[in-house]
């Protein structure tokens, strides 16, 4: 059975990475219940109601107001006293972001309660406290945010495409975090999540925007057979030099 560390857990949100802002990760997956004691009954008793929710603790991260850090983050414009409220994308993992390596992401309602806590002798901390509505999927990561991509154009298909053992036929959902990027010149970024059934010949499976900034983050869901061995790949669009990108691919089959 295996074990896993704190260097392995994981947490990005809207194409930002939160990971190094937290100390403590709790992800908590509760279904409603309904009391249904009534009169003359002398013990509670309850019965679920079908609905899940999951939250997202954060704490005791130290407080950072770089740009893509968890103070612009979770703040509207330019209060982080008032919590962001918006749909956001979420990809959390405990296994590390590496090709092959579970994880779940989310799409829904975020709401965030944001604390900065001060005391004497210690660095400010920040906690953040994040409900989705919305369900969870479970996916598998294709590409980690760790590594710096610095090549115009390449693909992780062969050594490091996923293998699923079979192919799926209830399409997939991909989402996509650009965590960091550096154009050098080029005009924008390309990023597709490809399939092959022999991991000899691939095609496009799902294609996101073009991406012209850090940050950039969406969810792309496709119809139909997703074949067994999935990949991504990277296309700098233009001229230029000095290109790198940190993305996180993770791809949900239906």
């Amino acid at each position: 059975m295996a074990k896993y560390g704190p260097a392995s857990a994981f947490i990005l949100v809207a194409g930002r990475n939160m990971t190094p802002h937290s100390f403590t990760m709790e992800e908590t997956h509760e279904q409603a219940l309904e009391q249904t004691n009534s009169l003359g009954d002398s013990w509670e008793e309850s019965l679920p109601v079908g609905i899940a929710r999951t939250m997202f603790n954060l704490q005791g991260g130290l407080y950072d107001d770089s740009t893509l850090g968890p103070d612009e983050t979770f703040k509207v414009g330019t209060s982080p006293l008032t919590p962001a409220s918006t749909v956001k994308l979420l990809a959390v993992g405990i296994e590390a972001a590496t090709p092959g390596k579970r994880c779940r992401t989310y799409n829904g309602t975020y709401a965030s309660t944001y604390v900065r806590i001060s005391a004497r002798d210690a660095l400010t901390k920040a906690h953040a406290l994040h409900t989705i509505t919305g369900a969870a999927l479970d996916a598998v990561v294709l590409h980690g945010h760790g590594t710096a991509e610095t090549a115009a154009s390449g693909n992780t298909e062969g050594a490091d495409s996923v293998n699923n053992g079979s192919s799926s036929a209830g399409g997939g959902t991909a989402d996509l975090h650009v965590t960091a990027l550096t154009l050098g010149g080029y005009t924008d970024v390309t990023i597709k999540v490809r399939d092959s059934s022999d991991d000899i010949t691939y095609g496009d499976f799902a294609t996101f925007a073009n991406v012209t900034a850090a940050g950039a983050n969406e969810r792309v869901t496709v119809a139909g057979t997703v074949e067994q061995h999935a990949a991504v790949s990277w296309l700098f669009n233009g001229a230029g030099s000095g290109q790198s990108i940190n993305f996180f691919v993770a791809l949900s089959r239906g």
